[in-house]
């Protein structure tokens, strides 16, 4: 049978500083980025699939936050979804 290992509060936190922080460059001049997966993929030379994995890393160990962008369609009046914001995360 597996055993559980279950973190506190501050050693799940203290887990979380201990990771890399991937898209770091992102934030070396703002604090703020409005950028798609492609794009954030074309900025570091790598796929978009990278690109999402880096994105979700950050936002599980709390670097970035990640704030869906959506806006209406002046044509067709449908709702659609643009790209995506990322917050430095303050500490």
């Amino acid at each position: 049978m597996g055993s559980a290992f279950f973190f506190n509060k501050t050693e799940g936190s203290f887990y979380m500083k201990q990771q890399k922080f991937w898209t770091k460059r992102l934030f070396e001049k703002q604090n703020e980025v409005q950028m798609s997966f492609q794009e954030i993929a074309d900025f570091f030379g790598i796929s978009r699939a990278s690109a999402n994995n880096y994105i979700k890393r950050d936002v599980k160990a709390q670097f970035i936050e990640k704030w869906s962008y959506f806006s209406a369609s002046k044509r067709t009046r449908h709702v659609l979804q643009g790209k995506n914001v990322y917050k430095l995360r303050k500490t």
